[in-house]
């Protein structure tokens, strides 16, 4: 949710109104959107996800707020079941899908009704070109596709001289398919060598099977596992790392790339969705192919090593790299240049 939050601030700074309706949120964002004239509501629906009940809900709701607006238009964030509802709707030609994921036929973050029904739609916002081939190329859709990126919110400063309890930080879900196990593996080869890298693992999901995973490795001693419910714990985490690892067997344009480029840290990457296209091919991101122990372990062994000049070097670019892909005055003219376009389209199709 915290994509959809950051696009109404931006809106509403341009003068417009935005109401959010909303599933999943916290607190504190709920009162800075409100603090910013911004409504939000949240359902009260909270069972019955496996029929995606909770997005009809919001679907129900957004149509009833939307039907006494006619000059509004619906941002709906990712191609999931409420999207589908919506493009159902009639009210399909003023909502704008805002894709979230890699746009593969198999995703099971996608809902197959919405991915079928996206010509329906007014325009799709795509994070790459990589994604937006992907929605020409799997999901058949010829309509006008706009650029917008994510972003993430400028981060909080810290000094470099904290890091040091670990050489290595993964942030994300502990999820097969974001390569945890190749990490694991890559780790214990690197380890092997006689080197002594310390990994910490952070995010949702389940740690014992890759507790369970580097025991049976050997490195049990030298992986950590944390989950940080507040963002601030997690800059700091990224702080106290070397480098972010992010092996993932498929990934869409993870956001965790820009906290980590915000903070200075370079990263290990595979060359899967995105991220080859956000990184630029930039001395700030070593790539490597997904599914390949040793070419991570080998990556990871040239980070360990690498002499203290050129690791400065590289925390540099990142920055910079933050700057160009994250930077408010790159989100402020993008997001302007968007709704410009938006607005154009609705006059030109005479909604």
């Amino acid at each position: 949710p915290k994509a959809a939050y950051l696009l109404a601030h931006e809106i509403r700074t341009r003068g417009f109104a935005v109401s959010v309706l909303t599933l999943n949120t916290t607190a504190q964002d709920v009162d800075a959107s409100q603090k910013m004239g911004i409504q939000v509501r949240v359902t009260p629906w909270r069972w019955g996800h496996r029929w995606g009940l909770p997005q009809i809900s919001i679907g129900f709701n957004t149509l009833a707020q939307f039907l006494l607006r006619p000059d509004w238009m619906i941002l709906a964030i990712g191609t999931d079941s409420l999207a589908g509802f919506l493009l159902t709707s009639p009210l399909a030609n003023r909502v704008v899908v805002w894709e979230c994921t890699e746009a593969t036929r198999d995703n099971p973050f996608v809902s197959s009704r919405a991915r079928d029904r996206l010509g329906r739609a007014l325009a799709v916002l795509a994070p790459s070109y990589v994604i937006e081939g992907n929605l020409r190329r799997n999901y058949g859709y010829t309509g006008t596709v706009l650029r917008l990126p994510f972003w993430v919110e400028p981060p909080p400063q810290y000094l470099d001289e904290e890091a040091g309890e670990s050489e290595f930080i993964y942030l994300g879900r502990k999820d097969p398919q974001k390569g945890l196990f190749d990490l694991l593996g890559a780790l214990a080869r690197l380890n092997g060598t006689g080197a002594s890298a310390r990994l910490l693992i952070c995010g949702t999901g389940e740690d014992q099977p890759y507790r369970d995973y580097a025991t049976k490795l050997g490195i049990g001693q030298d992986v950590r596992f944390q989950y940080f419910p507040d963002q601030r714990d997690v800059s700091k985490a990224l702080c106290a790392a070397r480098w972010l690892v992010l092996p993932s067997h498929h990934e869409g344009y993870p956001l965790t790339l820009l906290e980590a480029f915000g903070q200075g840290r370079p990263v290990i990457a595979t060359q899967v969705g995105s991220v080859p296209e956000m990184c630029e091919g930039s001395s700030a991101a070593l790539l490597i192919p997904p599914r390949d122990e040793s070419a991570l372990a080998a990556a990871m062994a040239l980070a360990l090593d690498m002499p203290e000049a050129d690791y400065r070097a590289r925390q540099a670019t990142a920055r910079a790299l933050f700057d160009r892909l994250s930077g408010p005055e790159v989100v402020r003219q993008r997001v302007g240049d968007v709704l410009g376009q938006l607005v154009a389209l609705r006059q030109g199709r005479g909604n």
